[in-house]
């Protein structure tokens, strides 16, 4: 996407998180080793609400690209990030025109929902300049 972009999130010192895949199956309370600490400089996108109706693997394509172009360099090397980012977009070129008008539709719907302050500054922009580079004849700007 042409170099670090605004739009991640860097969560707050001491983050915790649930650990991805791990669920209780005697629906008993999260443990202390439920959960780890989120590293320092990275970056992703405020919960989106389900009411948003915005297409879940959309959010995961995005929260990719949020990291890859928001985390700091000690997290994520610069240049194997625009690597995969470059990937990603190439991939995403290839939406039939169905598809492609969903994802920008989605794009719309959530730009519509970026403010307040649990949204990062540049989040409107990072959204625009993403819905211009997965459309049809997109250049780097």
């Amino acid at each position: 996407m042409g170099g670090r972009k605004p739009g991640g999130r860097k969560p707050e010192e001491g983050a915790r998180k649930p650990i991805p895949g791990h669920h209780r199956h005697d629906h008993s309370p999260p443990r202390e080793e439920d959960f780890f600490e989120e590293p320092e400089g990275i970056a992703s996108l405020p919960e989106i609400p389900r009411e948003f109706g915005i297409d879940p693997l959309l959010l995961a394509v995005l929260e990719s690209v949020v990291f890859l172009s928001g985390s700091d360099d000690t997290i994520v090397h610069p240049d194997a990030a625009e690597s995969v980012l470059s990937r990603i977009i190439d991939t995403l070129s290839r939406l039939d025109d169905t598809r492609r008008a969903r994802v920008l539709e989605d794009l719309a719907t959530l730009k519509g929902h970026v403010t307040g302050p649990q949204w990062p500054e540049g989040m409107a922009e990072f959204l625009e300049q993403f819905a211009r580079e997965i459309s049809p004849g997109a250049t780097d700007q």
